[in-house]
């Protein structure tokens, strides 16, 4: 009888000292928490304190006003660029050029480029503008047609002029990507484009005539 009691008493206190560990370890596991919580409720405010010191200074980031460039890209398209001003020392440029809006013909757009020109030069951005650009679109005149390519081909040659060409831009790019509409058809572009020196610079379609077979 006695050996039993021992142990029960035994069993009683390991059982105890089970439930002394156990509060114990619960203890620590929620002081743990405690601390992971305040530590990253400190982070988030470190971060968002950044993020609106950031916002504040980021505020006086802005473009020039952008300038087109002289010749145009392609038809109805001209390349517009401006260098980025007041950008923070510690804050990455190229980064913030690309995340800025510049406004280009009233329209508030984002840089489809940036171009880091070293310390002295500064950083650019360059937008690919397709939108009120008159100059930047040619027209052909009328069409002249030279007949079959030859018997049997099916095709049918025109030619037409290209005017209001500027000096500055690349006839080949704005000739082919110049449209036209001629004897109720739709034309992207011409099948071929040709320099005649003095006489300029011609359109030429090859266009399917049933005439020509």
């Amino acid at each position: 009888m006695r050996q039993r009691e021992m142990e029960i008493r035994e069993q009683e206190d390991q059982r105890r000292q089970w439930e002394f560990e156990k509060a114990e370890w619960k203890e620590r596991r929620d002081e743990w928490r405690r601390e992971r919580d305040k530590w990253e409720q400190e982070r988030r405010q470190r971060m968002e304190e950044k993020k609106r010191k950031d916002a504040i200074r980021r505020a006086h980031v802005k473009f020039e006003i952008p300038s087109p460039h002289k010749s145009c890209l392609s038809y109805g398209t001209r390349e517009y660029s401006a260098q980025l001003l007041n950008v923070p020392d510690d804050l990455n440029a190229l980064d913030i050029c690309y995340e800025t809006e510049g406004s280009i013909h009233d329209v508030m757009k984002r840089p489809d480029y940036c171009e880091d020109k070293g310390k002295w030069g500064g950083v650019y951005g360059h937008w690919k503008v397709d939108l009120q650009e008159a100059a930047c679109k040619p027209s052909f005149s009328s069409f002249a047609d030279k007949g079959c390519l030859n018997n049997g081909s099916g095709i049918r040659i025109y030619h037409s002029h290209l005017e209001n060409l500027k000096g500055s831009d690349n006839w080949e790019v704005m000739c082919s990507t110049t449209p036209a509409d001629f004897f109720q058809h739709h034309f992207d572009s011409p099948t071929h484009c040709a320099d005649w020196g003095i006489y300029g610079i011609w359109g030429i379609w090859e266009v399917h005539d049933t005439n020509c077979q």
